[in-house]
C-alpha cells in the first residue's frame, strides 16, 4: 500500500493560522496539496437539515484518512484548535450520521458529571470517523483517559477503545516518525473504510470535483472586487468634487468678509466736518426752492400805476 510522505499532514496540521478568513476553493487547494480526499457521504434518513448542512460545510474541504481508519477534517474543525468552529468535526459528525439528543442530567446519583458527551474510541480527538465515536455521560468519557497502558482496551466501557490512548502531540510525534501513514488513492481508502462503507455510504471524488464550481466562485469573487474598486473610486471623485466646491463656497465667503471689512474701515475714515459739509449740502437745494418761491411771490405781487399829470388846457 502506498503511503503519502508523513510530513505533508504534519507540516500542514503544525502550519500557523487554522482559521477559515480564506474562501472554500482555496481552502480545498491546500488541504489537497496536503494530501487530502473528497469524500461525499449519502445523507443518513431523517437527518436535520441543519445538521447536513453543518457537515457538508466541513465534507466540502476534503478529509486526511490515516491507514487505520481515522478521518480528520479541515482542521478549522478541529476541537485541539483553539482558532476554530465551536461545531468541532467530532459533533458534526454525531449530529449528521447519528443525530440524537444528548442528554444533559449534570449528575447522578453518585455525583458524579453525566452530561452525555461525544467520546473518541481511537483516542484521537480530532477524528470525525462516526465509527469511532459514541455517545456517553462524561464520567465514561474520562474513564476511557490512560486506557491501553498494555497495548489493549483496559478502561472496561463499551464499546471499546481501539487503540491505546495518547494524546494529540504524541500522535503527531507517531506521525513524524512513519508510525502513522496517510492514504489518498481511491483503492485504498476504499479498502480502509470498507467498513465505514457498509455503514454509510459514500463515494471517493477527483481532486477536480469543485473545478467549476470554484472558477464561478473565483470569477463571482474577481466581479465583487471589481465592483467594490468601482464603488471606491465613484466615492472618491465626489468626495473630491465635494472639496472642490466647499473650497470655492470657503473662498467666496473669505471675499465677500474681505470687501465689508474694507468698507467699514473705509467709513470710520470720513472726518465728521466733511460730514457736516454733506449734510449742509443735502439741505442746500431746500433752501434754494424756498428762495425762488418767494421771488416768484414778488413777481406776482400787482403795483398801482403811476399818477396821472395834467397839463395847461389848449385855447
Amino acid at each position: 500500500m502506498a503511503i503519502l510522505p508523513e510530513p505533508a499532514f504534519l507540516t500542514y496540521a503544525l502550519a500557523a493560522g487554522g482559521g477559515i478568513k480564506s474562501g472554500e476553493p482555496d481552502i480545498r487547494k491546500v488541504t489537497l496539496a496536503h494530501g487530502a480526499v473528497l469524500l461525499s457521504f449519502v445523507e443518513p434518513p431523517e437527518t436535520p437539515a441543519i445538521a447536513a448542512s453543518l457537515w457538508r460545510a466541513m465534507e466540502a474541504k476534503g478529509f486526511f484518512i490515516t491507514t487505520d481508519g481515522c478521518i480528520f477534517p479541515h482542521k478549522y474543525y478541529w476541537s485541539s484548535n483553539e482558532k476554530g468552529d465551536q461545531h468541532s468535526g467530532h459533533v458534526r459528525s454525531i449530529d449528521f450520521f447519528v443525530h440524537r439528543q444528548r442528554l444533559q442530567t449534570g449528575q447522578n446519583e453518585f455525583g458524579w458529571p453525566a452530561n452525555e458527551q461525544v467520546s473518541h474510541l481511537c483516542h484521537r480527538e480530532n477524528c470525525v470517523n462516526p465509527l469511532h465515536l459514541t455517545i456517553e455521560p462524561q464520567w465514561c468519557n474520562l474513564r476511557r483517559n490512560f486506557c491501553g497502558a498494555n497495548g489493549a482496551c483496559s478502561c472496561g466501557q463499551q464499546p471499546a477503545c481501539t487503540q491505546r490512548f495518547v494524546t494529540w502531540n504524541v500522535f503527531l510525534e507517531q506521525v513524524r516518525h512513519g508510525k502513522v501513514g496517510f492514504i489518498s488513492r481511491q483503492d485504498e481508502v476504499l479498502e480502509v473504510l470498507s467498513e465505514l462503507r457498509n455503514a454509510y455510504k459514500f463515494k471517493v471524488r477527483q481532486k477536480d470535483h469543485y473545478r467549476v464550481e470554484d472558477e464561478k466562485r473565483i470569477n463571482r469573487k474577481a466581479r465583487l472586487a471589481q465592483g467594490k474598486i468601482h464603488q471606491e473610486q465613484q466615492t472618491a471623485n465626489l468626495k473630491r468634487k465635494v472639496a472642490k466646491l466647499e473650497h470655492k463656497l470657503a473662498t467666496v465667503e473669505a471675499d465677500k468678509r474681505g470687501k465689508d471689512e474694507q468698507s467699514d474701515e473705509e467709513s470710520e475714515q470720513v472726518p465728521e466736518p466733511a460730514a457736516n459739509e454733506s449734510a449742509h449740502k443735502r439741505k442746500a437745494p431746500e433752501s434754494e426752492v424756498a428762495v425762488g418761491a418767494t421771488l416768484k411771490k414778488k413777481k406776482k405781487r400787482k403795483h398801482p400805476p403811476p399818477p396821472m399829470i395834467e397839463g395847461p388846457a389848449k385855447a
